[in-house]
């Protein structure tokens, strides 16, 4: 069990930089931002996002080399899409940049989308 444990904080300090981004790149722009942390489900998005305009945004965020979705977010991840809301996965910080870049608050997605 601790090995386990182990293996799953390094998987998620490899991630940090890129959620760190994320939110922070977000929070700027007015969005309101919330880490996933603790008592959510298992498999549930890392951050929910809403806009200024009201629009939410379920994120997934994955390192750069290496970081797949477990089986759980898989599930979570089809789920939220195929309730029409949006869901991204954000593939590392050149995915965290390009979200928030793109800034998709002027429209709703409404589906499941990968950024890198």
């Amino acid at each position: 069990m601790a090995e386990i444990r182990k293996v799953s904080l390094a998987i998620s300090q490899r991630e940090q930089p890129a959620q760190n981004k994320l939110i922070k790149g977000l929070e700027r722009a007015g969005w309101y931002v919330q880490k996933t942390e603790g008592r959510s489900r298992n498999g549930f998005p890392d951050v929910t996002a809403i806009t200024p305009e009201g629009v939410v945004w379920f994120l997934e965020v994955k390192r750069e080399r290496g970081g797949v979705l477990s089986a759980r977010q898989q599930v979570e991840m089809t789920d939220i899409a195929s309730h029409k809301a949006n869901a991204a996965i954000i593939i590392g910080v050149r995915g965290a940049d390009a979200f928030v870049q793109g800034l998709p608050h002027s429209f709703r997605y409404k589906g499941l989308r990968v950024w890198r």
